[in-house]
């Protein structure tokens, strides 16, 4: 059971050199990867890679050593995907995901979505129980009045093969380049009236 965790949010070398930290060296890392897209000539998503070695805790504190590395990361390339982390439990899961310091969390009762969601620790909750198949990409939580500025999500069992299950990721920024591109009289259009 692979966890993966993707964070809205582009590698050189230099950049996997400042990951690989004194007492968790080598325990991740950045790799080229075919489930990354090549926009501009930034990978999206970026992929990092756990050590099989890496244990729970351990990518906790990998997590608060590399902190200022993975956010300037997840700004360059829009979402990180976090592959092979030992996570077994939603527990391990949150225990990650609330390494990152100073990042306030949006409880899903404060978020006033409508989305038929189960709790399964403080702050993880499964993704959609009323509905079944795929979502078209969309803004999360773009009907409420409050949102997150970042999102995690996890998988811990993969679908079979032909189901699909995969989490898409999408950059907003670039999707309305090329739309004022290709159709700038929409683009300025939406911008004058605004979109309900």
């Amino acid at each position: 059971q692979d966890l993966a965790a993707r964070i809205i949010g582009s590698a050189m070398d230099r950049d996997a050199k400042r990951l690989r930290v004194e007492g968790v060296a080598g325990l991740a890392s950045i790799v080229s990867s075919d489930e990354s897209i090549d926009v501009k000539g930034t990978a999206v998503p970026l992929v990092i890679v756990a050590d099989p070695a890496m244990t729970v805790e351990q990518s906790a504190q990998w997590v608060v050593d590399n902190q200022p590395a993975l956010e300037t990361l997840l700004k360059e390339h829009g979402a990180i995907l976090f592959r092979g982390f030992p996570f077994k439990t939603p527990e391990h899961f949150d225990g990650f995901v609330s390494a990152f310091q100073g990042w306030e969390d949006l409880s899903y009762e404060d978020s006033l979505s409508f989305a038929v969601r189960i709790r399964k620790t403080g702050r993880i909750c499964t993704t959609n129980e009323g509905r079944t198949g795929g979502l078209v990409f969309h803004h999360e939580q773009a009907q409420s009045p409050r949102w997150p500025s970042k999102l995690f999500f996890c998988c811990q069992k993969a679908a079979e093969p032909g189901d699909g299950g995969q989490t898409g990721v999408c950059r907003s920024d670039l999707v309305l380049e090329e739309l004022r591109t290709v159709h700038p009289e929409f683009v300025a259009k939406c911008e004058e009236l605004g979109v309900k």
